[in-house]
């Protein structure tokens, strides 16, 4: 006769079978759904532009920045089709006044006339949605885009085909890695495929480039010696390493140094090819860098720096998208008189199409002015600008990008043009200093220490902004003096 604990425990079997029964089901349909997620993610993948790139002119945190987005579709997209950027919702910022005229299209190194609506020769359609979940959406309407077709954004000051772009797109306001997606659709909204470019937003970090010689990247401390014994003891400094390895490619000046960095250090450096190309590999790499590159020209002058951030992972090897320097530029003087010419010169790659921003104040005013001229075979290009119609007493930027086949840089460090009442030639002989060398006698050491603590946490003056504000940020502050510690020179 069956007791009745018995039979409690022979319930009590079942139900614990059926409630083991119930999470293997349910198990079994989570591998599943899993399975079929990845499959659909992969396959989307799979399909998306490849090659995408997204370099930034500034990649100092809630600022507006320009933005050059690359990328290299594998299926065709047609007539009607879409190109949807999306940069990371809640992060990025299209302002409200962002329109077509923001944006330069390129495809295989061809500009391409653009429209906020159809219209008679239009090639593509750009439309906008603002905000911080704005997205910018592109579609062809003269022909469609072939697969394998190099197609090159611009997006904000640095478009200047037809209109010039007046808004720029709002960075992160706090540092790290974002993405910028760009999606692709078909003529019936089906999507093709979907991609991500990678951009890093770093503290004091941008295309401001160095002014003088680039420094030596600083020592690599030693690991201390474990201690004896096998106890816990002492400071240990423990060095890891990947096994990933990127191989980066660009243009630069012919026959002139390229230098790469990593993480702000210098990690090596070549020499241009007569064609303008250059290439680096580096290895034992492991996670997210930010590289910069900078050329040297003939005349010792510094490029600004381009900037790409690349994820390495272990085991790969990843071929980066190629990038093209930005120009040196001088002008002949510091101050003019209305009427007088400027003289403009500088060195790109061989036979670039530089064109160059005359601007009051800040190189995106209403009030700029553009002027385009032909690098030679050595990349040097020189013009002159009439500055009749200048404001009296203004400052003017004077900054340069350049264009070749499908490869746009961003802008120059810039030189800065007083209109005045006399005219000023900048003198042969006239000393350039290194930014961070701040009373200019060619180091930097304990003066500049003593002159950076001087303004520390006070209230800036304007001249005092521009020169020992070093991360312009608006203060003199503890980011300032590791700054000027990185290019110490004693």
């Amino acid at each position: 006769m069956t007791t009745d604990t018995e039979r409690s425990n022979v319930w009590r079997e079942k139900g614990e079978r059926v409630l083991l029964y119930n999470r293997l089901f349910f198990l079994y349909v989570a591998v599943v759904v899993s399975f079929l997620s990845f499959f659909l993610f992969y396959k989307s993948y799979a399909l998306g532009p490849v090659r995408v790139s997204d370099t930034i002119g500034d990649s100092r945190p809630g600022i507006g920045a320009d933005h050059v987005l690359q990328f290299t579709p594998s299926s065709t997209i047609p007539v009607n089709g879409k190109i949807i950027i999306i940069p990371q919702p809640n992060a990025f910022t299209i302002p409200s006044g962002m329109d077509r005229s923001d944006v330069d299209v390129l495809v295989n190194g061809v500009e391409k006339l653009l429209s906020a609506t159809p219209g008679v020769g239009t090639d593509i359609v750009v439309t906008m949605v603002s905000g911080t979940s704005g997205v910018i959406t592109m579609t062809p309407k003269s022909g469609p885009i072939n697969a394998g077709s190099v197609v090159t954004v611009l997006i904000g000051v640095n478009a200047t085909y037809i209109d010039l772009g007046a808004y720029q797109i709002q960075s992160p306001s706090s540092t790290g890695s974002y993405a910028v997606d760009i999606e692709i659709k078909d003529a019936s909204n089906v999507r093709l495929g979907v991609a991500s470019a990678m951009v890093a937003i770093l503290e004091g970090v941008g295309m401001t480039g160095y002014i003088g010689a680039a420094p030596p990247p600083p020592p690599v401390p030693a690991p201390a010696p474990a201690p004896a014994g096998g106890g816990a003891g002492g400071l240990q400094i423990v060095q890891t390493f990947g096994t990933g390895t990127i191989v980066f490619c660009g243009k630069g000046y012919p026959r002139e140094k390229v230098a790469l960095l990593k993480d702000a250090q210098v990690a090596t450096s070549t020499i241009a090819q007569t064609d303008d190309g250059f290439s680096f590999t580096l290895g034992s790499l492991n996670g997210l860098y930010s590289f910069g590159f900078y050329g040297t020209d003939h005349k010792g002058r510094v490029s600004s720096v381009a900037t790409l951030a690349v994820r390495a992972e272990n085991d790969k090897s990843l071929q980066a998208p190629c990038i093209i320097l930005p120009p040196t530029l001088t002008t002949d003087k510091s101050e003019i008189k209305i009427g007088d010419t400027l003289i403009i010169s500088g060195q790109t790659v061989s036979f670039g199409e530089v064109s160059i921003v005359v601007a009051p104040g800040k190189l995106d005013d209403a009030a700029r002015r553009v002027i385009t001229t032909t690098a030679d075979k050595d990349g040097f290009y020189r013009t002159s600008f009439l500055t009749t119609g200048l404001v009296q007493g203004a400052t003017y930027l004077v900054a340069a990008q350049v264009k070749k086949e499908s490869y746009l840089s961003s802008y120059s460090l810039s030189d800065e043009v007083i209109v005045g009442g006399k005219t000023v030639f900048r003198g042969e002989g006239e000393k350039i200093c290194f930014r961070y060398d701040l009373n200019c006698d060619g180091s930097v050491n304990l003066v500049d220490f003593s002159i950076l603590a001087y303004w520390y946490k006070r209230p800036l003056t304007d001249i005092a902004r521009q020169k020992y504000d070093l991360n312009d940020d608006g203060k003199v502050d503890l980011r300032d003096f590791s700054i000027l510690a990185f290019y110490w020179t004693g």
